[in-house]
């Protein structure tokens, strides 16, 4: 399999006024498109319609259905507000069927900070001291490595993990902990590098809450799928550069589970957080 270029994954053209249009660049035989994959073309979409001085600080948005990777999105921008030091954009994401996902984006120009702190500061083992996909496959059951396997063949995201991840079946209460880099080249654009954390950023997170009761993500009958999502970008970032993914999950009842993770930079600062609520059914 060949994996899709990120700068493919991310791209959106106009194809009217605060109008822009996206495909998948999946190669998968899926029936659904990938959440991430759908927020961070949103995001791509709202920038553009955002002086470049001012960059994105936080998006949430809603999965309203899921959305057909043979079908093109249509972004609709809607220019909220453009304040003195903010500015709110609104995006729907459109196919046939209607509403695929919706979104608030807010943007703000640099301001010098008044006060500032992070708790805490994460220290783990450094990208490479941690194992590559091929050496945690190699101690892995077979589901495991079919997983890491799917892993790497379906998204553009070179991986490290600074320790095994949880055997199938057995219960992990500790945090899902991922190195993530881009594969291939991106542009300068700090809008590029902020979508392209947005698309690696529904990842894992639902899998933090299953593990806590054991149950693999690639489970038969499991049905899981995103419910909302936000992200905080605290501060430029580039993901050509190795950001530890720290994913974990608060609750889980009803039908649902809400995670959270943190996005740290090889020197332990925060760079993003990340909040997510979906849906988990067995059948």
């Amino acid at each position: 399999m060949t994996v899709p270029a990120l700068h493919d994954v991310l791209a959106v053209s106009t194809a009217g006024d605060d109008v822009f249009e996206s495909r998948s660049a999946s190669h998968l035989q899926a029936t659904r498109m990938y959440g991430g994959e759908v927020a961070a073309q949103a995001l791509m979409a709202a920038q553009a319609t955002v002086p470049a001085d001012r960059p994105v600080h936080s998006f949430h948005g809603y999965f309203v259905l899921g959305g057909d990777p043979a079908q093109p999105l249509q972004h609709h921008v809607g220019r909220t507000r453009d304040g003195g030091s903010f500015t709110t954009r609104r995006v729907r994401s459109e196919q046939s069927s209607g509403e695929v996902f919706i979104a608030m984006a807010s943007f703000q120009r640099h301001e010098d900070a008044s006060i500032a702190h992070q708790l805490p500061h994460l220290r783990l083992h450094a990208p490479d001291e941690s194992m590559t996909v091929d050496e945690v496959a190699a101690a892995s059951d077979e589901l495991t490595g079919r997983w890491l396997g799917f892993l790497r063949g379906a998204f553009p995201w070179e991986l490290r993990f600074p320790a095994m991840p949880p055997r199938p079946g057995s219960v992990d209460e500790g945090p899902r902990r991922t190195w993530f880099r881009a594969v291939g080249a991106l542009p300068d654009a700090p809008g590029a590098h902020a979508a392209a954390l947005m698309h690696a950023s529904d990842m894992f997170l639902l899998g933090s809450a299953l593990q806590l009761h054991g149950v693999p993500l690639r489970e038969p009958g499991l049905f899981v799928t995103s419910l909302d999502h936000t992200v905080w970008f605290h501060r430029p970032v580039r993901v050509d550069d190795w950001l530890l993914y720290d994913a974990r999950s608060s609750w889980a009842d009803n039908g649902r589970a809400l995670c959270r993770g943190r996005f740290f930079d090889t020197d332990g600062r925060l760079v993003a957080t990340v909040a997510q609520e979906g849906l988990v059914r067995r059948s």
